[in-house]
């Protein structure tokens, strides 16, 4: 097939040879779910195909029936959905064949696993959390009679360091809640893979990690697929992901395939608009420009602004950069904690000698691996937590240790806004009485003007002035977020802190997100301070960057220029794993 011909809808497109069989085959398959007023179709339709050693990529929001289509091929449909119709086949060899769709409960604990792989989501549910991870290894292989439990276990850490596991017989005796993120991502990819199946369904596999863990982990799961000739349906809200990924991507946008074809037409030459509009919003796609243009500073930091334009980067090779003048100035900031408490004597310097400044009306971000010290010096700015040394100047006053009045007035002039929308938001409040919560703390106006502003500040974020009676429960994740940023803006606060506001939200509802903060920086004079493991996110939001290793700022500077020209190690392995990038370099070819 011609390259420029448009694909159709539903219909998988021919990269193969006719007379190859794939080993997952799906044909018009519907799936609906117990509602109210009867069944709602979730899945309506949808044909895809994968080879044997082949990466699909399954890509659409939240609700697009993506994970749906997963959760019927692996057999794992909650009681309130079923099949109904379509063909689901597994199996590139007729003798061995199967036909899932209509495949009795009894019999699928001998495919699930053994000819089927499934590595969720989320490992800290996925995992059993009283079970050593080593017995959970071992498991898939007793199940399946692939080995003795002797045996088994001596194999589970074969398998666990296979996956890049370091000291796998230490780890294999230790609990999930011991291990990080990462490590107990690749131990569900072990689970998968431990018994060879021809198909691995990845279900956002790396969504909640670091982007450098997020490569090692994606790295692993493709070099062990393609030694032993898997087949992987990697389902993916974020394109970049699927453009380094996958050899053919597959669309879909309210439970119907919209577009497939091979990655490289899709990405070069969407057909849907869909397609197009989830080009546009994923960050590691998007030109390299930011959402928004900066207002000009206040005439106070005009001369601190163009000092950030034109001062070389501060490398952790050289001597550190004093902190130019600013809104928010941070100097030589340290914390430690205790580990293990005060007996063990063992402790960790979360932040060691940070020093930054923030020009008003600018975004400064700060990035780096969970455990870099990021969110900490978060917490130190707002003087959530006490600093063992250093200091951090907002406006000109030390804010460490502030008390009374002066706590307010911090308070009321920087505001905080959450990773989590949901667990920061009170579910027994309404979204009126979520946003006008810090007017009542602050006691700012009457309850009739305070009313008028909440319709305001919603009006502000583009929701509408109805949503004020639900809860966030009723809410989308997008929605939740602006409640959040209403809420941080009641106050007419001069710095939002922002600890990783986008990550928990889909491609689309980011970059609109991403959008809505520009245009308030814009209109309102607002200056940032952005924490993010996100690199493609920063290069939108940013002015300037720094980057953080181990508690310590290793470079800094313009935003385009650290990115563009990294001059530090770690700095070169974080832009190097931004997703996307791979693609990026094969379009200028």
């Amino acid at each position: 097939m011609s390259t420029q011909t448009p694909t159709l809808p539903g219909a998988p497109e021919e990269t193969h040879a006719p007379d190859a069989r794939p080993v997952l085959a799906v044909r018009d398959l519907r799936v609906t779910y117990d509602g109210t007023d009867g069944p709602v179709e979730a899945v309506r339709g949808v044909s895809l195909e994968v080879h044997p050693g082949e990466v699909v990529a399954l890509v659409g929001e939240s609700g697009s029936g993506k994970s749906t289509t997963a959760h019927a091929v692996v057999g794992l449909l909650p009681e309130t959905g079923r099949i109904a119709g379509g063909r689901i086949d597994l199996g590139d060899d007729e003798r061995t064949s199967l036909e899932l769709a209509s495949l009795p409960v009894r019999a699928w604990p001998r495919v699930r696993g053994a000819r089927i792989g499934l590595v969720p989501q989320d490992p800290g549910v996925a995992l059993n959390p009283v079970q050593r991870v080593g017995d959970q290894v071992a498991e898939a292989l007793r199940i399946h009679a692939r080995a003795g439990r002797r045996e088994a276990h001596a194999q589970a850490v074969e398998i666990l360091r296979a996956v890049g596991i370091d000291e796998p017989q230490a780890r294999a005796r230790q609990y999930p809640h011991e291990l990080s993120g990462g490590m107990r991502q690749r131990v569900l990819i072990g689970i998968a893979l431990a018994c060879e199946p021809e198909l691995v369904v990845a279900d956002e596999p790396t969504s909640a990690l670091d982007v450098t863990v997020q490569r090692r982990v994606l790295d692993l799961l493709a070099d062990l697929t393609s030694r032993t000739g898997t087949a992987v349906l990697l389902i993916t809200h974020d394109l970049a992901v699927a453009a380094d990924r996958a050899e053919r991507i597959v669309v879909m946008k309210d439970g119907e395939v919209v577009e497939t074809g091979p990655t490289a037409r899709v990405l070069s030459d969407p057909q849907h608009p869909y397609t197009r509009e989830l080009l546009a919003a994923a960050p590691g796609l998007r030109a390299a420009q930011r959402p928004g243009t900066a207002p000009l500073p206040d005439e106070r930091d005009r001369g601190s602004s163009s000092r950030v334009q034109v001062r070389a980067r501060a490398v952790a090779a050289d001597l550190p950069t004093p902190p130019a003048g600013g809104l928010l100035v941070v100097d030589g900031l340290r914390k430690t904690f205790q580990i293990g408490g005060r007996r063990s004597g063992a402790s960790v310097r979360a932040v060691d000698d940070v020093s930054f400044s923030v020009p008003r009306g600018s975004a400064f971000a700060l990035v780096g691996e969970s455990g870099s010290g990021k969110s900490t010096t978060a917490r130190l700015v707002l003087d959530l937590e006490r600093a063992d040394a250093g200091s951090v100047r907002f406006d000109g006053v030390d804010v460490a240790g502030a008390r009374g009045d002066a706590l307010r007035t911090l308070r009321r002039r920087t505001q905080l806004v959450h990773q989590n929308p949901y667990a920061s938001l009170d579910p027994r409040f309404t979204v009126g009485q979520v946003v006008d919560e810090p007017l009542r703390a602050h006691r700012v106006g009457t309850a009739a003007q305070r009313r008028d502003r909440v319709a305001e500040l919603l009006d502000q974020v583009r929701l509408p002035a109805a949503l004020a009676r639900r809860r966030p429960g009723e809410l989308s994740g997008g929605q939740r977020q602006r409640v959040a940023i209403a809420r941080a803006l009641a106050l007419d606060p001069d710095l939002l802190v922002l600890d990783e506001p986008t990550s928990a939200l889909d491609v689309s509802v980011q970059a609109r997100v991403l959008d809505l903060l520009a245009d308030l920086r814009a209109q309102r004079g607002l200056t940032y301070l952005f924490i993010s493991h996100d690199l493609a996110v920063v290069r939108q939001v940013a002015d300037e960057v720094g980057v953080m290793s181990a508690g310590r700022l290793v470079e800094t500077g313009p935003v385009d220029q650290v990115f563009d020209h990294p001059q530090h190690p770690y700095t070169v392995e974080l832009v190097g794993a931004i997703p996307g990038r791979h693609h990026e370099r094969e379009a200028i070819r």
